[in-house]
Order: C-alpha cells, then structure tokens, then sequence
C-alpha cells in the first residue's frame, strides 16, 4: 500500500440480509484485495 496514508474502500450497496452481504464479499473480496495490493487509495465497490 502508498504510504502517502490509508486507502478508502467505499462500498456501495442497498439494504441486504447478512446472508446475501456475507455472500456478496465472499465474491468481492479478492478483487478489493487485488486492488489494495496494486496500491489504489481510492476503491469503490457498487
């Protein structure tokens, strides 16, 4: 990560049941991980 500070993961996303959140990182999670390792200070997720 830059160490010019912290990056902002931002997501976006409508009222949902834990289930359906849980699943929805367990598809997103790797692609915000992959994007904090290429140094992006700035991620939103929709």
């Amino acid at each position: 990560m830059a160490s010019g500070g912290p990056a902002i993961v931002w997501i976006r996303l409508p009222n949902t049941r834990r289930r359906e959140l849980l699943r929805w990182f367990e598809i997103a999670l790797p692609e915000i991980e992959a994007m904090l390792e290429r140094a992006e200070t700035l991620i939103e997720v929709t």
